[in-house]
């Protein structure tokens, strides 16, 4: 006999939906008219700033950039998620 397999369980965070469009078309993959995507871009917003304005980044630092937002977007989705 062969041992039963434990059921396995779904979660319903949504986060590898999300990653996945993330991944494919960028920050665009997500409706920028809600109060959390204007809040991700003005944040990103003041990165840039902070770091002299978008002529004086470099690639390096503009990289950078994208993955701290793309990071705080999945974070801040799996906090609204916990705190439903």
């Amino acid at each position: 006999m062969t041992p039963q397999k434990a059921a396995r369980s779904r979660s319903r965070h949504g986060l590898n939906a999300l990653k996945a469009r993330v991944k494919v078309r960028g920050l665009t993959a997500i409706d920028m008219r809600t109060a959390a995507a204007q809040a991700l871009l003005a944040w990103r917003r003041e990165l840039i700033a902070d770091l002299g304005g978008e002529q004086v980044i470099s690639a390096q630092q503009r990289v950078l950039i994208e993955l701290a937002a793309r990071t705080r977007l999945y974070v801040d989705s799996l906090d609204a998620w916990i705190m439903e």
